[in-house]
């Protein structure tokens, strides 16, 4: 097996832009996250 012939997969993804702010906090919410902001 070559690990440089391997595909590529994302590590990371950049939210800003790919969720609302509204769907983030409740996300948070969800999960007990304390965001520094409360409102969008």
């Amino acid at each position: 097996m070559n690990i440089k012939k391997l595909p590529k997969i994302s590590l990371h993804d950049h939210l800003d832009g790919g969720l609302r702010p509204q769907t983030i906090i409740e996300l948070a919410e969800e999960i007990g996250l304390d965001l520094p902001a409360k409102n969008a």
